[in-house]
């Protein structure tokens, strides 16, 4: 039993849940994801005959930074379609993301949680990319190194991170990093 105390005592040091106020520390097997809005972006690279470019679809996303476990934004969806004035599920998401655009939730590896577990969850994140922004190049490092590339140039040239989302500056936008790889 005082093991069971202690760890419910133990402060949280990582992400923390917006809803819950809970993450990895106490919930270690609870996926916990960042609100994210991708759109899609054309990538191009030189051809593999070296004679010019080719180009393909990718991604480029962008955060407010806010961390939710998988299962309390579903639950939170839940309960926003119950309302008396409806909403869809990234509409109620928006108010839970400081009211920046959102459009997905990119997992986050750590704590307990199995390798499997997270798999599945990427699998989620590039069937909801698809649905919600469209279909692009099916392998999946290329897409995300092109929009690791985006993001960094973004940080260099000083461009906006939140002119599609209306919040996110670089501080933000830079806790993806890690987390891209």
């Amino acid at each position: 039993m005082k093991q069971l105390d202690s760890a419910a005592n133990v402060e949280e040091t990582g992400p923390k849940c917006i809803v819950c106020h809970e993450g990895y520390t106490k919930k270690p097997t609870e996926v916990l994801g960042m609100y994210v809005f991708s759109k899609k972006l054309k990538i191009s690279e030189v051809s593999s005959s070296g004679s010019g470019f080719t180009s393909t679809l990718g991604y480029q996303t962008v955060t407010h930074s806010n961390f939710i476990h998988f299962v309390c934004h579903q639950n939170a969806y839940r309960a926003d379609s119950q309302m008396k004035q409806p909403k869809k599920e990234w509409e109620g998401a928006v108010i839970r993301n400081d009211h920046t655009k959102c459009n997905n939730l990119f997992p986050f590896r750590g704590g307990n949680l199995p390798v499997d577990s997270y798999a599945q969850m990427i699998d989620r994140y590039f069937q909801v990319l698809a649905k919600s922004v469209g279909q692009c190049d099916p392998d999946r490092v290329k897409v995300m190194l092109h929009d690791f590339k985006v993001l960094l140039k973004k940080l260099a040239y000083e461009d906006s991170f939140s002119r599609d989302t209306h919040g996110g500056g670089p501080e933000h936008n830079m806790h993806l990093v890690p987390f891209m790889f």
